[in-house]
């Protein structure tokens, strides 16, 4: 199993984005094909929960399924979330796609609450779900 933890404020989404985009200009890529990757970035970002203010991130969890059922989201968790706390984080987020229940229980399960709950047609059109969760613990 994985998982990650981070400072969103200088390793998240618009963090990532503000590093990509000059190396997609500078890769070569046609008008066409930026114009696609901004279209579907803005759909993204449509339901992107903004950060929770302070929070250390969480994401990208994944256990092998032969593994899930024996608490290694759980192990993962505390690793995680003690990372965080070290770091003078008072509290945590996570996102998860809206529909996504295994996910969502297992954040529920390691103290989480919903937050927030953004959905849009186009996200729903681009990804075949509603769109996505905050949910948020303290540390």
């Amino acid at each position: 199993g994985g998982m990650c933890g981070y400072d969103p404020s200088t390793e998240g989404n618009d963090a990532l984005t503000e590093a990509l985009f000059p190396l997609l200009v500078d890769s070569g890529k046609s008008q066409q094909d930026l114009e696609g990757i901004i279209d579907r970035n803005a759909i993204m970002d449509s339901c992107m929960p903004k950060e929770f203010p302070g929070a250390w991130g969480v994401e990208n969890v994944a256990v092998e399924p032969k593994f899930r059922g024996r608490g290694i989201t759980d192990h993962l968790f505390e690793r995680a979330l003690a990372e965080g706390r070290g770091e003078g984080y008072e509290r945590a987020q996570i996102m998860c796609l809206n529909g996504n229940l295994r996910a969502e229980a297992a954040w529920r399960r390691a103290g989480f609450e919903l937050r927030a709950d953004y959905t849009s047609p186009s996200f729903q059109q681009m990804f075949g779900c509603p769109g996505l969760k905050l949910l948020v613990r303290d540390l």
